[in-house]
């Protein structure tokens, strides 16, 4: 008797001690990079892998490159355009194929642009270069109509129907504000997220795809600035968080336990 009881207490006592080691979700993220990190993304990346079991990977050259991760993020920043090396055809495909095999993919700053290289958007999106000492504060994230349930905004401060994101800056980076104007996705397996506020340009940078069986979700304009808006984490951080687990909850290729708790299903234990 004195044994099981023994037992049963290290039993509780497991139970209701935080695990450190079981924090991180189940599944595993890939950080997509041509080489060194760029200024952005070697921010962004560090804070993935300090939330999620994460590790940075070269340029995909086939779908099985990528279909060992439950979610795939690519931020691309500090430069003029999307890098060369992503625009082979073979490099498309394979993240297209991915997604539509069931993957997430979650594409930040300028990498928002490369809808149109996958053939998703037809209109060419935004470019714009960086400005890391323009304090603005009509940038805040509008939720679209309709989508203020959607999990990516659980958790979040929302007033009105707005989070609010005042920023110091901003990286290279793409979004929907067109050459006549404001725009938005065309895709018909689009829907918008969210908008900058009302009267002021909508460049739309935040938007989910669904593609066959997979999901993509773009955070352009701003709104992923990491490095420039390091105060910000507390809001940019919480947002892409969610982002990549809602992404995983789609994904095929994810073993999901979100939760971060033990997954380990206590049966009887018996004592000799």
């Amino acid at each position: 008797m004195k044994k099981t009881c023994f037992i049963s207490l290290m039993l509780i006592a497991i139970m209701v001690v935080p695990c450190s080691f079981a924090q991180k979700p189940s599944f595993t993220v890939g950080l997509v990079s041509d080489g060194a990190l760029k200024a952005n993304a070697e921010v962004a990346y560090k804070w993935a892998q300090s939330k999620f079991n994460a590790q940075v990977i070269p340029i995909p050259k086939s779908k099985a490159d990528l279909t060992k991760f439950g979610v795939v993020w690519w931020d691309e920043s500090n430069g003029p355009s999307i890098p060369n090396a992503f625009t082979d055809q073979a490099v498309i495909n394979s993240f297209l194929n991915y997604v539509k095999d069931g993957g997430g993919l979650l594409l930040s700053n300028l990498a928002l642009h490369y809808v149109n290289e996958m053939g998703l958007e037809a209109n060419q999106l935004r470019y714009f270069g960086a400005n890391a000492n323009i304090p603005l504060d009509w940038t805040d994230l509008q939720i679209a109509k309709g989508q203020e349930k959607h999990p990516i905004f659980n958790g979040m401060k929302v007033e009105g129907g707005v989070i609010q994101y005042d920023i110091l800056g901003y990286c290279e980076g793409s979004d929907f504000y067109g050459a006549n104007g404001p725009t938005g996705p065309q895709n018909k397996n689009s829907k918008l997220l969210a908008q900058t506020i009302d009267k002021q340009p909508q460049c739309n940078g935040l938007v989910e795809y669904t593609v066959d069986a997979g999901t993509i979700i773009v955070i352009g304009w701003v709104w992923s600035s990491f490095a420039i808006n390091a105060k910000l984490e507390d809001i940019h951080g919480p947002l892409h968080n969610n982002i990549i687990k809602y992404l995983a909850t789609k994904s095929k290729f994810a073993a999901v336990d979100l939760s971060g708790k033990l997954t380990s299903t206590w049966g009887s234990i018996k004592a000799d």
